[in-house]
């Protein structure tokens, strides 16, 4: 059985490792530099956790929302893969 709950969640980490290493190499601002696509991509799937980063961010607390953004958005992901995982096992059934 495919466990989606490591899947979303590794492709969110992946995809936060990414962007945030792009970002690091370049210095230029998240929505001008490289990193965009990526940071766009994690803004809209991570919708309301990105908020709250975006928030903290602005008030020059750079790297705990980021550190929050990464592991709440994680979470998240995990435990969306786990409910699609139930979600198909009872469609199975």
């Amino acid at each position: 059985m495919t466990r989606f709950r490591w899947i979303a969640a590794g492709l969110h980490a992946t995809l936060f490792a990414i962007t945030g290493i792009i970002a690091s190499v370049q210095p230029q601002p998240l929505r001008d530099g490289p990193a965009r696509w990526g940071f766009a991509v994690l803004s809209i799937a991570d919708f309301p956790i990105s908020v709250i980063a975006f928030s903290m961010m602005w008030d020059k607390r750079l790297l705990p929302g980021l550190s929050i953004w990464a592991v709440i958005g994680t979470l998240e992901w995990y435990l969306l893969g786990m409910l699609l995982e139930r979600r198909v096992a009872a469609a199975s059934d």
